[in-house]
């Protein structure tokens, strides 16, 4: 009985596990778009801030 229990405990915590790394990959995937749109973004701004310095 506590054998079986503790199985089931096992898995609960195994696909808890899971939801929240799932849901920790989605949010860094997020934030890695927010990031490379600001670091395209800078890049541009930086670009054409050199460019209106040399015209």
């Amino acid at each position: 009985m506590t054998h079986t229990s503790r199985t089931h405990s096992t898995l609960t915590r195994y696909q808890i596990g899971v939801a929240s790394m799932s849901h920790v990959v989605r949010r860094v995937s997020h934030q890695q778009q927010f990031l490379t749109n600001a670091v395209l973004w800078l890049s541009v701004s930086f670009r054409s801030f050199i460019y209106n310095l040399a015209h």
